[in-house]
């Protein structure tokens, strides 16, 4: 009943045996942005920081900001942002408030996952945060056993559209051939939209428009 038909193939996929179905409402719902999109960062080479006993990446915080304002232009009010690691949820919080002010959507919520479990927005943002040459210990299964659950969590609190922001080529270095995340990246490929990052600042809400 709440998820995109897009969306709910892939949590169905990944956590339900593919069990899951569409509601008649939900499939009758107007399509403002795309339900499932990758916008891979691989290009901007990405560095993680380490600090606070936590993680944050500077250049995904810039194309955040930047999807935050195209959602707002294509009206997409109800935006969640949701991450990892506190530190990079601190920050993009901070940026949001000191360079977006009132122009952010007005529903815009930044929290990790942790924090988001519960919510429901009509479109969400999962900034994955680490990329190489590092491993990510939150992101493996193998190493963190929590991590299916709270990648559900993330996957599904979206109604309309899911943008996933992450290095499509290094989390797949990085993480085991099977790894949850792959399998998701390898979906989205299949059944949605891919942007190279760079394209966001460049074409504008071209790059989210149905």
């Amino acid at each position: 009943y709440r998820m995109a038909p897009q969306i709910r193939v892939l949590v169905s996929d990944l956590f339900y045996g593919g069990r899951l179905s569409d509601a008649p409402s939900v499939r009758d719902r107007p399509v403002v942005a795309p339900p499932l999109v990758l916008v891979d960062t691989e290009a901007l080479e990405p560095e993680v920081e380490r600090a606070e006993g936590s993680r944050a990446n500077a250049a995904h915080i810039e194309v955040l900001l930047q999807l935050i304002e195209l959602l707002g232009r294509l009206g997409v009010s109800d935006v969640g942002v949701v991450t990892p690691y506190r530190l990079q949820s601190r920050r993009i919080f901070q940026q949001v408030r000191s360079r977006l002010g009132r122009s952010a959507p007005a529903g815009l919520e930044v929290a990790t996952i942790h924090r988001f479990q519960g919510r429901e927005k009509a479109a969400v943002i999962l900034d994955t945060v680490d990329a190489p040459p590092g491993g990510s210990w939150f992101l493996n299964e193998q190493r963190n056993p929590d991590f299916p659950r709270l990648l559900n969590v993330a996957l599904s609190r979206s109604r309309e559209s899911l943008i996933l922001v992450g290095t499509a080529a290094g989390l797949e270095k990085t993480l085991p051939p099977d790894a949850l995340l792959n399998r998701t990246l390898a979906t989205i490929r299949e059944r949605g939209r891919v942007i190279d990052a760079t394209r966001v600042a460049r074409d504008g809400s071209r790059v989210l428009k149905v």
